[in-house]
């Protein structure tokens, strides 16, 4: 994979942001989020998400939520039909034109965007022992499909609303608690930059516990209702930041004014382990809670 020349902090954090607010047609908008003091909810038209399912594009995503063992003890590998469907999904994301105007700005081609993109999100690797020939995750497995252990019975990464929202449905999801909710940009900056703009998306994230399967997930960080080619261009652009860098762990402060939120990413033995999107300092210390972050 190419090095990657030093970024502009200020251009990453404005096209983050952008992305973070565009209002695309696979954008799912139509669910409440409800806390009490007993029970924490999400509540959506299981009809209408399942129809959302079906769109072509989102039934590419879904596919390759499918292709995973969720379990970390089993191997990871990608026959013929796996890899078909890797490329149907950097197909539709080359074609967005989100991605083409990262591949303009920084000056790296639409070929050489996907490589990356492939490399940095299906290269298979052993995620205990970086020398080991048992390969048994990848970046998308871990953000996107979720992980677990039968050792501890804990899950990490599972960051993907969608993947949330069908294991809802399928009643996998236990001691489901929203510890924080609010939205991507705080509602005033919101409402006086955007309020008759119909082309931005103020979306909601939320910072929650649950046993998935009865293992447990202490605290997860979720973009709710995003387009998942955007989510996956948000976290493209973490990356290509943070290796611009040459670091391998890093929060990206999106801002301190307005934003409610930040990036966390981390790099491992230069494979992309994870990233996700966290309630920012600014915004814990306004209501007061406490950061307790799970990759």
């Amino acid at each position: 994979m190419q090095n990657i020349k030093h970024l502009c902090i200020d251009d990453i954090r404005s096209d983050i942001t952008d992305l973070l607010l565009l209002n695309e047609k696979y954008d799912f908008m139509n669910y409440t989020i409800k806390k009490t003091n007993n029970q924490s909810l999400i509540k959506f038209d299981p009809d209408e998400f399942n129809n959302y399912l079906k769109l072509p594009e989102i039934e590419i995503f879904v596919r390759l939520l499918n292709n995973y063992h969720s379990d970390l003890s089993e191997s990871e590998s990608y026959d013929d039909n796996k890899k078909k469907e890797i490329q149907n999904f950097l197909d539709v994301l080359k074609n967005k034109r989100y991605f083409k105007n990262i591949s303009e700005k920084y000056s790296i081609t639409i070929d050489e965007l996907i490589e990356i993109t492939r490399h940095i999100f299906f290269d298979l690797y052993c995620s205990y022992n970086p020398k080991s020939k048992k390969l048994n995750t990848c970046a998308f497995e871990h953000i996107f499909v979720g992980e677990n252990s039968k050792k501890t019975r804990k899950e990490s990464g599972f960051h993907c609303w969608i993947q949330l929202f069908r294991k809802i449905l399928n009643k996998e999801i236990t001691n489901f608690d929203i510890q924080q909710n609010d939205k991507i940009i705080n509602d005033e900056y919101y409402n006086n930059s955007y309020g008759n703009d119909k082309t931005k998306s103020n979306k909601s994230i939320i910072q929650c516990s649950m046993k998935i399967n009865s293992n447990e997930k202490k605290s997860d960080n979720i973009i709710i209702g995003i387009d998942p080619y955007i989510e996956t261009c948000i976290y493209l652009l973490s990356y290509l930041y943070t290796k611009s860098i040459n670091l391998d762990n890093y929060r990206l402060e999106l801002s301190d004014l307005f934003c409610n939120i930040d990036l966390m990413l981390s790099i491992y033995y230069d494979h992309f382990r994870t990233c996700f999107v966290v309630f920012n300092i600014r915004h814990l210390n306004n209501i007061t809670a406490q950061e307790n972050y799970s990759y």
